[in-house]
């Protein structure tokens, strides 16, 4: 007998072997190991998603207790996790109660399933990493260098595990009464995540699984399978409802639908409180009932999976949900009156078994969504009636699950098959509190009140990601799919003539590219401390210059500049920006009903750009965008039916130094052509550090405290895509985040202008130094009396500090020892912990800094405990 440990709880296993030698060579889990169990959390967007290296993904709910909380850890951070699918991030609404992949296969004449967890059958656990450090999860960001393998990073936030199926015994398999029979598989999970507003609601997951097995997987079929219960976690209850979004209004002004293929769930209702939804409320009693405990939130948002690429090219795909009960009346999934089988459970519901799974995974069927269950009627020519005890019962929100399925396909000895899906969250699905009086009685009208908006949009830009649209990844001449819409026409010669039209790719070549829209490069940035300031300068050359990717342009807008007083992102505060001058053009679509609207369709133009379509002249200086608002349209005098409007795209402060308290170092360096060959220009264009004269910038922050150190950052962002429904683009205020001590310059202390001081002069036990950020900025874990600090200004890059006490004693030594060319050298910390690792006493002490150069100073140093 081996025991497998997983944090929160413990599984005993019987006779797990490994399925050959060939397998057991190949470092996987044997029967003695312990496997190296881990789950962490996608959380740079707004969906928090847990990651287990076992197949899963979420928490499944039988470890959640009275209390709220699950008894799992991030093995990455070592933090508590709570939520399987928290959406949004920190609101404390649950979405998951577990995911998990499913592989089936006809292996040798059998029927055989392998399942990251099945939620009935002792968990179904079949899927196991090796043992550390082989197994251990691994992470990766294009924004941390010191990540593993950056080179390797994808996204913002990269999970990368190997888990296998190659242990018998794992789990029971009680219809067949025997245990697991592994398929042999090793699984190569990825799994993607960015911050950026059109992809914060998603995580892509990429599996790569191949057949370490002995035998050729015939039929086989992959899915995913998603148990999720969505709510408030506190006072969560079994009331949910699932359905599948084929397809989904494009964006545009010509009716095209986007095939999407969604599999959904979410809350019944959304949970109103009185009537009304109610959001972001503290929790104060979680023991109470929801009528009675302020804390309650409403469930308004919903959970989606799309699968990006499946199995094999042309697959049959199914769709199929249940609910699981243990009284058997009530264990129902839909099935077609042609193709039905009895699961010999008393259930048709919960597919028990190898057998049951396998079947389910290969039936074909899209199921019709859990809602309309009471229309379906006995003479209904596909699909099965069910009582109209049950479909009053079900068809209200129950504890639902589905599973998505694809294949068929052989999979030869050491092959490898891929499986790439999402899980997208989407908001404000719910929108109208009073919408659950439809369910039962008017289900066409309960679903035409959802909001599916947010939900498509999402899964969209998954697909976008996993494969660029009109990129040719291959470099084979082919770009993928794409549209033609008509915007404009003309009645010339006794015909309309196309005037005004826009191609736009939906799809990809078919090769992955894993890769999302960015905003323009950050700039090469420079802080340097000065007197109670910091002056900021940085070069935008490659972010001014670089051709967009996906829409192969350069989409650079501005800059922003922050400043923060700690790390955390909402610290920072914008000081100053600069705006490119633009203008976004909205056209007025009369087919939007019910009595159209107006909408944004191309990327902003310049002013010149406006005048040369619209005014009289490209020198009309009389024709102005500003003009032109949704009160006094223009209307296009040789196309009445063309009506727009303007208004600026974004601030529209572009001249630096006036509009933009950004100014340039060198305003008179000229801007070479983009076709110029950078390495034809002599010297006199560059800056030292060989970048063009032209796109350098400076700031100045003034009027800081010289006792405390700042955060200051530079980004850049770009206009967006209207076209692909893209909100303008920021590059991460950490990304370029430097930390400087506004403590003046090397200049200024070895000019003499700067004497050695100390700080805070006394220092007062009672004083709230940490409250007032002189004290445990990037140590929030400890306590107040471990993160003590007195701090010493305007040292000499190399010098030593010695502190004394009144009497002449040695207190402590410090080496101070960095490079001049280190912003912050002028600066170092005293923890009031003696030589003897002992924390100092109330008392007067003098301090001494003796530089290499042979200066000393010296002075008193009051500390009151």
């Amino acid at each position: 007998m081996a025991a497998l440990f997983t944090v929160g709880v413990t599984s005993t296993v019987v006779a797990r072997q490994p399925l050959s030698a060939v397998v057991a060579s190949a470092g996987v889990v044997g029967p003695d190991d312990v496997p190296a169990y881990c789950q962490t959390v996608h959380d740079i967007g707004r969906l928090g998603l847990v990651i287990q290296n076992n197949g899963t993904f979420g928490l499944h709910r039988q470890f959640y207790s009275s209390t709220g909380r699950y008894g799992f850890v991030d093995c990455l951070t070592g933090e508590s996790i709570s939520y399987g699918a928290e959406f949004p991030l920190r609101s404390k609404i649950e979405h998951l109660s577990y995911a998990s992949l499913w592989v089936g296969a006809v292996s040798h004449e059998d029927t055989l399933v392998s399942t990251g967890l099945d939620g009935w059958e002792n968990d179904g656990r079949e899927f196991h990493p090796p043992a550390s450090p082989e197994g251990d999860m691994v992470y990766r960001s294009i924004l941390e260098e010191e990540a593993a393998e950056p080179a390797l990073a994808r996204s913002e936030q990269d999970f990368i595990a190997v888990y296998y199926d190659t242990l018998s015994g794992s789990s029971n398999d009680y219809f067949s009464s025997r245990r697991h029979i592994p398929l042999g598989l090793e699984v190569t999970q990825s799994s993607y995540a960015w911050a950026y507003s059109y992809s914060q609601d998603l995580v892509i997951v990429d599996l790569k699984i191949r057949n370490l097995g002995h035998r050729v997987m015939k039929d086989t079929y992959v899915g995913l399978h998603v148990d999720g219960d969505v709510g408030f976690r506190v006072n969560y209850e079994d009331d949910d409802l699932t359905g599948f979004m084929k397809t989904f209004p494009a964006k545009g002004a010509c009716d095209f639908e986007d095939t999407l293929n969604v599999a959904w769930i979410a809350d019944n209702d959304g949970d109103p409180v009185g009537g009304e939804f109610i959001y972001d409320v503290d929790v104060r009693n979680p023991l109470n009932p929801p009528q009675n405990n302020p804390g309650v939130k409403s469930a308004t948002n919903v959970l989606g999976a799309r699968v990006l690429r499946a199995p094999t090219e042309k697959p049959r795909f199914s769709y199929n949900w249940w609910t699981s009960n243990y009284y058997t009346w009530s264990d129902f999934g839909p099935r077609h009156k042609s193709h039905t089988r009895d699961f010999r459970t008393g259930g048709i519901g919960t597919p028990s078994g190898d057998i049951n799974k396998y079947w389910l995974m290969s039936n074909g069927e899209v199921d019709y969504d859990q809602a309309f269950m009471p229309t379906i009627t006995e003479s209904n020519p596909l699909w099965m009636k069910p009582s109209r005890w049950l479909d009053w019962y079900l068809s209200r929100g129950q504890d639902v699950q589905f599973l998505m399925s694809y294949g068929p396909v052989d999979v030869t000895i050491g092959e490898s098959i891929n499986f790439t899906f999402a899980l997208i969250g989407g908001l404000d699905f719910h929108v109208d509190p009073t919408n659950y009086s439809n369910l039962y009685g008017h289900p066409l009208q309960y679903n035409e009140n959802l909001n599916f908006y947010s939900l498509a949009k999402s899964a969209r830009h998954a697909g976008w990601i996993y494969d660029n649209p009109g990129i040719d990844t291959d470099g084979d001449g082919y770009y993928g799919k794409f549209r033609i819409c008509v915007l404009d026409s003309s009645w010339d010669g006794g015909q309309y003539n196309i005037t005004s039209a826009d191609t736009t790719f939906y799809e990809g070549d078919g090769v992955p590219d894993f890769r999302g829209a960015l905003p323009p490069p950050i700039p090469f940035i420079e802080v340097t401390p000065i007197l109670n300031g910091v002056h900021v300068r940085f070069n935008g050359q490659e972010s001014e210059r670089t051709v967009d990717y996906l829409t192969d342009r350069i989409d650079f807008e501005g800059y922003h500049i922050y400043s923060a007083r700690d790390e955390r992102i909402s610290s920072y505060s914008l000081l100053a920006s600069y705006d490119r001058d633009n203008w976004d053009k909205w056209i007025f679509n009369p087919r939007y009903p019910p009595h159209g609207r107006y909408e944004l369709h191309e990327l902003p133009f310049t002013e010149e750009e406006l005048r040369c379509l619209y005014g009289n002249s490209c020198d009309d200086k009389h024709f102005h965008p500003g003009n032109y608002t949704v009160g006094h349209v223009f209307i296009h005098p040789d196309f009445p039916d063309s009506v727009f409007y303007f208004s600026e795209h974004g601030a529209n402060t572009d001249e630096f130094g006036k509009t933009s308290p950004i100014k340039r170092v060198y305003p008179e360096a000229e801007i070479p052509p983009l076709d110029t060959d950078l390495d034809t220009l002599g010297p006199e264009w560059f800056t030292a550090e060989h970048y063009l004269k032209a796109y350098e910038y400076e700031y100045t922050i003034d009027n800081l405290l010289p006792t405390v150190p700042y955060w200051i950052s530079v980004t850049t962002f770009d206009h967006g895509s209207p076209k692909a429904d893209l909100e303008p683009l920021e590059t991460s205020i950490k990304r370029s985040a430097l930390m400087r001590y506004p403590a003046g310059s090397a200049d200024q202390l070895t000019g003499g202008e700067l004497e050695v001081y100390v700080y805070p002069n006394p220092y007062r036990y009672d004083d709230p130094y940490r409250r007032k950020g002189f004290e445990g900025r990037m140590q929030q874990d400890l306590p107040s009396e471990k993160v003590r600090a007195i701090h010493f200004a305007n040292l000499p890059p190399k010098c030593k500090i010695s502190i004394f006490s009144i009497d002449g004693d040695l207190i402590r030594e410090i080496d101070h020892d960095m490079s001049p060319d280190d912003p912050n050298h002028l600066y170092d910390e005293w923890n009031l912990v003696s030589r003897n690792r002992m924390s100092v006493v109330s008392g007067l002490y003098y301090w001494v800094v003796q530089s290499d150069s042979g200066r000393t100073q010296m002075g008193k140093l009051a500390i009151i405990l």
